[in-house]
């Protein structure tokens, strides 16, 4: 069993008192009214034709959240399927300080996937029947009879809380104006957890209903 787990206060706290209940609209096109946070400062921002990014810290900045939205007419899949470590390296590079108004649902998700499909997809079919050879390891014969992923991530107005364990396209960037930007983050979009040092995604998820879990 591998096992990651983070917990993070955010820097800058979102106020309980500003949150207050908007529509979501969810993947499947139903509308749900939940909890929205609501902060006003500066942060790093980023935005082009397809996205816009903005990206928030916590504690003492070794770790943030960057949270993708797509633009209205922008499927969260065609950013989903076309990301590439190349893009958040271009992205992050590009970011600047604005000041921002971003409206952020609360939200805890939960995912679990039996990996033994996609494993033997990929090329080590072997494992999980009678020809495996795990002899380096035991003495009996071994085979795997599965493998299970299970991830889940809680994001409130005081920090986050996520969890997992497992048993270059560029474009044009758009210049971003000096006046207020609003962010309403209230369609399906992809959130990271970020070490800032390596700038690797720590956790990465796609969300298509809050409520979801």
């Amino acid at each position: 069993v591998s096992a990651v787990y983070f917990k993070g206060k955010w820097t800058n706290p979102f106020d309980p008192q500003l949150s207050r209940p908007a529509d979501f609209h969810c993947q499947d096109g139903s509308i749900k009214n939940i909890s929205m946070m609501t902060q006003t400062q500066e942060m790093d921002y980023f935005e082009d034709e397809d996205k816009q990014a903005v990206r928030l810290s916590y504690g003492k900045g070794h770790f943030s959240m960057l949270i993708l939205l797509p633009r209205p007419t922008v499927p969260l899949e065609n950013l989903t399927s076309n990301l590439t470590m190349q893009q958040w390296s271009v992205m992050d590079a590009l970011m600047s300080q604005v000041k921002v108004k971003l409206i952020l649902p609360r939200f805890k998700l939960e995912y679990k996937a039996e990996l033994r499909p996609t494993l033997t997809s990929l090329g080590m079919p072997s494992a999980f029947s009678g020809q495996a050879d795990f002899s380096a390891m035991a003495a009996v014969a071994l085979k795997i009879s599965n493998v299970i992923h299970k991830a889940c991530l809680e994001v409130n107005e005081q920090g986050s809380e996520a969890a997992a364990a497992t048993a270059v396209v560029m474009k044009r960037a758009i210049p971003v104006p000096e006046k207020q930007i609003t962010m309403k983050v209230d369609r399906p979009f992809l959130v990271a957890i970020l070490d800032n040092e390596s700038k690797l995604p720590i956790f990465l998820g796609a969300v298509y209903d809050p409520e979801n879990e």
